[in-house]
């Protein structure tokens, strides 16, 4: 199944936005009424840990900001407004990814 493909079925399920995170190649939104992809910004990478929550996280603080974190409301985005949404969540990202974080995992920390 493409990622088209699937969007469609989220869609016929009832979602009113489906946005997918392409990493370098940036996020594509899918509507109702189409589609809508958006290129991500040229940085240098230092982790990616945490762009696609980053991302996403960006896209709602921004529907929520503009008064439209409501069903209705998305139903109602059309495609200029999704692709500023877009454009506003890979800016989010690309700025996670440019930052040096030392994220290391331990499932078995030393306690003090």
């Amino acid at each position: 199944m493409s990622v088209a493909e699937a969007a469609v079925y989220w869609l016929d399920c009832g979602a009113r936005l489906v946005v997918v995170t392409e990493g370098a190649k940036g996020a594509t939104a899918f509507c109702a009424t189409g589609q809508v992809s958006v290129p991500t910004h040229s940085v240098a990478v230092r982790a990616t840990v945490g762009a696609g929550d980053t991302s996403h996280a960006a896209l709602l603080a921004q529907l929520a900001k503009t008064d439209r974190l409501s069903l209705e409301a998305i139903a109602e985005l059309d495609l200029p407004a999704i692709r500023d949404l877009l454009g506003y969540a890979v800016a989010a990202a690309a700025v996670t990814v440019s930052r040096n974080r030392n994220v290391a995992f331990d499932p078995f920390p030393t306690c003090a």
